[in-house]
């Protein structure tokens, strides 16, 4: 059952808030080729003091280096391959090389075919399309971390094992199958992740307190943030056990906290539910509004 994204997605939240809305559509032909096109923006107050800190960064491993040559001047061992990091003289978010180069991270035979800058008063990002010739070679992450720049010193966590990678299998013919695995919650058997059976302690009782008491504070930072994941077939389809389609489009995921945080109560129990069983799960997911998360293991969508 794809739950994970859920709670990763709510403990992104609470570290990016609302900085971050992506929108992801990809695009099968009868063939089985296609395109993807991914829309993200950021709102420029969050991207302001994102780049500060990735700039405070910098410079302070440009003075742990500094520190480091004047211990090597008074008789330390000399590191010659130590080379201080260089500074930018403006650091932008969202750049024509990581547009490009984020084909290499959605599968083999993933190409860039364009792009254009998203530049508002409020927001800064972009919208880019890619192609690809066989949809089954396409692995599409749902981690919205791996949508925010790194900071200085950190690699990139897109396609590790913990991005939450959706999957794509495609059987030509008159209808078409394309079967889309989301990303499961398993444990090393192969099995869901079992219930802990520890109580609450202390530590998360007051966790629990904080929270509460952080709560309209933490509304004005999740507001506005959003990730939706659609896929859309050429043709009509003929059946599919998706539970949101609308025409010859399929969500297999849409969270939109605006109204999410609306309903207070609601918002206490996913962040509750964590352990909670597939059942309860599935039943809780529906009866979200603003919140829309596939919960087969499999989606199969025929079309012709």
């Amino acid at each position: 059952m794809n739950r994970s994204i859920v709670f990763l997605f709510l403990a992104v939240s609470l570290v990016l808030g609302g900085c971050i809305e992506s929108q992801l559509l990809v695009t099968v032909n009868r063939d089985g080729s296609g395109s993807i096109t991914e829309t993200v923006r950021m709102k420029k107050a969050i991207g302001e003091m994102f780049r500060d800190m990735a700039m405070s960064m910098q410079q302070g491993m440009q003075g742990a280096m500094d520190e480091e040559g004047a211990m090597d001047e008074e008789g330390a061992e000399a590191q010659p391959d130590d080379t201080p990091p260089e500074l930018p003289g403006e650091m932008e978010m969202f750049t024509e090389e990581t547009i490009r180069s984020a084909a290499e991270n959605m599968g083999a035979g993933v190409r860039y075919d364009n792009h254009e800058m998203i530049d508002t008063p409020e927001h800064t990002g972009y919208m880019a399309t890619y192609v690809f010739d066989d949809v089954s070679t396409v692995n599409v992450s749902q981690n919205p971390m791996s949508k925010v720049p790194d900071m200085p010193g950190m690699t990139s966590s897109e396609g590790e094992d913990g991005d939450e990678l959706v999957a794509f299998r495609f059987t030509p013919g008159n209808p078409a199958t394309l079967v889309i695995r989301p990303p499961q919650d398993l444990n090393d058997d192969g099995d869901e992740e079992p219930a802990s059976d520890e109580g609450v302690s202390e530590t998360d009782e007051q966790d629990i307190e904080e929270g509460e008491e952080g709560m309209e504070q933490m509304k004005e930072f999740l507001r506005d943030m959003r990730m939706l994941l659609q896929v859309r077939v050429e043709g009509g389809i003929t059946s599919t056990n998706a539970t949101y389609v609308e025409g010859s489009t399929v969500t297999m995921m849409d969270i939109n906290f605006n109204t999410l945080l609306d309903d207070p109560e609601r918002f206490k129990e996913l962040e509750k539910a964590e352990n909670a069983g597939p059942e309860a799960m599935k039943a809780l997911l529906k009866s979200i509004p603003g919140l829309r998360v596939e919960t087969e293991e499999e989606v199969s969508v025929s079309f012709r």
